[in-house]
């Protein structure tokens, strides 16, 4: 650990399977609520002590637990494993977590929105960000964790919900429950669709997909009125999964039960956070930009990790060049970001040149920060005559456990954006850098050249001064070379 002598997860894990909590220093090391503990039954089994350490580990490394069977982490004891291992009977279920195994309640799952057995497909392929007004599969994998075959009569329903205006069940859950939206009748949610569940084998699951048209986000634009209202984020909504068979009945039955009661207490109820995005139009400004929000203010600091991503084009470098600027705000309270796949503008505070995956880690908000800071997106077409094909540009913001908590989606059209800023495409070169034609770089000093590896890492800057003068060794380089009126790329080979 910094400024001790032990590895951090092991010291964690230590604690944990000792049954004791570290000191502090108000505190002595005596073993009476044990954080490790998660349920509270006063044992501590693999599985809590991997996570409590995995929580704590602060470290540049990916603690990894692997279990045969599956439950094998989640049992006390070999003798034990009858608790986790096929049930008589049959019992249909829906995972809250990977570390969920169908008890109840749920006492291990940390949070009640981030199942893992319910994502989206489109024409077959899985995505995490859906559009406002477009057509997806919502896939639900059921599970039957007894030994014997279910009978075939259980009805999976899938819901939505406006996150933040309707998660009681069953008020949030259907069009019938409105929400006064600063005057405006907005629904709280609706049934996207059931499905009658075929027989399940003991042991075996099954993947039911029921097709949903998503809610226009600016349906709750009105909620906008009041600054610093949650209502205002229209990207965040909730899934929820229920399966209703004759051995239990989480319906319409049971009435004001808050979302997480309702998750934790029946293991065939699982929800999820979904984002929904309204497609910027982003080739028609040169700048367009989003925002990055805590997700979870008071609850969880992070670490979050913020991914760059582009479809629709292979090669987006013979295209266009693209950077990212975060708030200087946000990047000043920043002490631990790292990134790939990208690398900063020399002078140029929180700016990137982005390749397609950049990613951002090691994010931390301040506990209570409700502050939204804007990211902005600056993207310059190479002149060419190239037809500029339609192509996204993503921005997906994570958990620690890789969720999806925010996101944003820019669409450019099948035009060429009239007011987008226009460079010189790069030269492309495999000669040797004294046979690269230079007649602009010759005839007039650069006013300053900037020098990458091939991995982004900047190497060296200077003002005034052409090729010749850098004197670097034999290799691969990309020169960002700033002239009078234009700039240019070049890859060399010295």
């Amino acid at each position: 650990m910094e400024n001790q002598l032990y590895d951090e997860f092991t010291y964690h894990w230590i604690t944990a399977v000792n049954g004791k909590t570290p000191p502090t220093i108000d505190s002595v090391n005596v073993p009476t609520i044990f954080f490790a503990d998660g349920n509270q039954d006063g044992f501590i089994t693999m599985d809590e002590a991997y996570l409590y350490a995995a929580d704590l580990d602060d470290s540049d490394e990916n603690p990894q637990m692997e279990s045969h069977p599956e439950c094998l982490g989640h049992a006390l004891a070999l003798d034990a494993l009858s608790d986790c291992l096929p049930i008589p009977g049959w019992d249909l279920y829906i995972k809250d977590d990977d570390r969920d195994y169908g008890d109840e309640p749920n006492l291990i799952t940390p949070y009640p929105w981030i199942c893992a057995d319910i994502w989206y497909e489109e024409d077959g392929q899985k995505i995490e960000i859906l559009q406002s007004g477009e057509t997806y599969d919502v896939c639900v994998k059921v599970r039957n964790r007894g030994e014997e075959i279910s009978p075939g009569n259980a009805t999976l329903y899938v819901h939505w919900t406006k996150a933040t205006i309707g998660s009681t069940w069953p008020w949030g859950w259907y069009s019938q429950y409105t929400y006064d939206c600063n005057g405006t009748s907005v629904r709280r949610g609706d049934m996207i669709g059931s499905i009658v569940l075929p027989p399940i084998a003991g042991g075996e699951s099954y993947v039911a997909r029921i097709p949903w048209t998503t809610p226009d986000v600016e349906e709750y634009s009105p909620c906008l009125e009041f600054a610093g209202d949650n209502y205002a984020e229209l990207w965040h909504y909730c899934m929820l999964a229920r399966i209703v068979d004759d051995q239990e009945q989480p319906d319409e039955t049971i009435t004001d039960l808050n979302l997480a009661d309702f998750v934790f207490n029946y293991n065939n109820v699982v929800s999820r956070n979904v984002i929904l995005t309204a497609v910027q139009n982003g080739g028609t400004s040169p700048a367009p930009s989003v925002d990055i929000t805590n997700p979870r203010p008071g609850q969880d600091s992070g670490p979050y990790s913020l991914t760059c991503g582009i479809e629709g084009v292979a090669d987006w470098e013979h295209i266009a060049e693209i950077r990212l600027t975060f708030d200087p705000v946000f990047m000043s309270s920043q002490s631990y970001m790292t990134w790939s796949h990208c690398y900063a503008i020399n002078n140029q505070y929180g700016s990137f040149y982005l390749e397609d995956g950049a990613q951002f880690e090691e994010i931390y908000f301040w506990a209570d920060d409700n502050n939204t800071y804007p990211i902005r997106l600056n993207i310059d077409y190479y002149d060419t005559e190239y037809f500029y094909p339609k192509f996204v540009i993503y921005l997906v913001l994570r958990d620690r456990d890789g969720y999806v908590v925010n996101g944003e989606l820019f669409e450019f059209k099948n035009n060429r954006p009239d007011l987008a800023n226009v460079i010189k495409r790069p030269t492309y070169t495999d000669e040797p850098e004294n046979e690269i034609e230079q007649q602009s770089i010759i005839q007039e000093e650069a006013l300053s050249i900037d020098v990458y590896n091939m991995q982004g890492v900047h190497l060296k800057h200077c003002d005034n001064c052409d090729m010749q003068s850098l004197n670097l060794p034999k290799g691969i380089y990309i020169y960002r070379i700033q002239g009078k009126d234009e700039s240019f790329t070049k890859k060399v080979i010295k």
